[in-house]
């Protein structure tokens, strides 16, 4: 470690040790298909039953399936959450939201500030969510912790929030404006493309950066902190390869689907056929269509891109993560997961969910300094952290 310490700044941003001296440790994933599928149906069934109720021990017990069948170096993680704490804040959730929707069904005038409240709360569960699940997650019998507060997790945020309140304002300005004269008008029509192009190309990168370094500044295993590199230039380049690639698998089935449409119509009207319904049922595929093109090419394209762009500016102490998910692979993992789902009217799912965690983490690895009993200095467990706030121990000891 001591040679760690010697690099200068700049050598630490490209390249923390010799390739030499660094051991490549892979992730292990135990868990099956049918022995999810046990755990899942009953889950349903008893959440079923229960109205709901047992959602919370549903939770914990899917949780602790997957968490207790990922290996890393020998060991393998761990899963302690009460169900009664999970429970307590899904109850908090519930009366929140059934509390502010009674109140603007009394007063209408407050139901548009509903997105500016949520996105205000936002960091605030991201703490709590944070906290909770760290706390609640072992690794050889050493539990994880967060340190972060309320206060210090506002302040990271603040220009991604600013810009993200000031979005919503004017969508609901725009909207107000709209039901006044039924109609945007050229300045709020511009106005609302500006919000809807610019939020997620340079608001969602900016966001999520600042985020993720704030949590992984915050969030410790023992003595070691982790660590986080990625710019906002990269999450930035993988939105603006998202949208490139729903543009060019867009195009081509637009295209398509538009001489279906135009044929079908044509063939309809010589034989005098359901012309009626024909408008309702070329809608319908149009929506199909661009349904298709967002789950098997922007979604799968935007997970994989993110999981390695993560893991791979993760660190912890002076060991690095690595991610190599393949983006083509993955889709076809996704397109396949999906039209199996859909052939089993729905019980595939649990096959599905195993199948993309076994991929991912087969893509996964923790490139270690030195030997694999050596990596990690343990902590006194028993200290509790002092810089969390009061109200990450009482609303961060709940599942929000």
């Amino acid at each position: 470690m001591n040679d760690i310490e010697n690099l200068s700044d700049e050598e630490n941003t490209v390249s923390t040790v010799e390739p030499s001296q660094t051991t490549t440790q892979s992730f292990l994933f135990h868990g099956t298909g049918s022995e999810y599928f046990r755990i899942w149906i009953v889950n349903i069934l008893l959440t079923l039953l229960t109205l709901g109720v047992y959602s919370a021990w549903a939770k914990v017990r899917r949780m602790q399936y997957f968490y207790e069948n990922t290996e890393l170096m020998g060991a393998r993680f761990g899963y302690h959450a009460d169900p009664i704490k999970v429970l307590k804040g899904r109850i908090l959730a519930v009366l929140a939201v059934v509390g502010f929707y009674s109140l603007a069904y009394l007063f209408p005038a407050i139901e548009p500030l509903g997105s500016l409240i949520w996105v205000a709360l936002l960091p605030a569960l991201l703490c709590f969510a944070l906290y909770f699940r760290l706390r609640n997650t072992s690794y050889r019998g050493l539990r994880f912790a967060f340190s972060g507060s309320l206060r210090q997790a506002y302040i990271a945020l603040r220009l991604p929030l600013t810009l993200s309140l000031l979005g919503l304002a004017a969508v609901a300005i725009a909207l107000h404006f709209f039901e006044e004269n039924k109609s945007f008008g050229m300045f709020w029509g511009i106005v609302l493309t500006l919000v809807y192009v610019l939020f997620p190309i340079f608001v969602m990168p900016m966001f999520q950066v600042q985020w993720k370094r704030f949590a992984h500044e915050h969030s410790q295993y023992g003595t070691e902190q982790f660590g986080f590199s990625a710019t906002v230039m990269q999450y930035t380049k993988t939105y603006l390869g998202s949208f490139a690639v729903f543009l060019l698998l867009v195009i081509p089935i637009a295209i398509i689907l538009m001489l279906f449409i135009l044929l079908a119509t044509k063939i309809l009207k010589q034989a005098n056929g359901l012309t009626s319904l024909w408008p309702s049922f070329s809608e319908i595929l149009v929506f199909i269509g661009f349904i298709y093109v967002i789950l098997f090419s922007v979604a799968p394209y935007l997970k994989a891109k993110f999981f390695n762009l993560a893991w791979s500016n993760t660190q912890i102490g002076g060991h690095r993560f690595a991610a190599d998910v393949p983006v083509i692979g993955f889709m076809g993992v996704s397109a396949a997961n999906f039209f199996l789902i859909l052939l089993t009217l729905g019980f595939y799912r649990p096959f599905a969910v195993i199948r993309t965690q076994k991929y991912l983490l087969a893509h996964l690895y923790l490139n270690t300094l030195g030997e694999p009993a050596e990596i990690f200095k343990m902590a006194d467990s028993s200290k509790p952290s002092a810089t969390s706030e009061g109200a990450l121990d009482l609303f961060g000891d709940m599942d929000m």
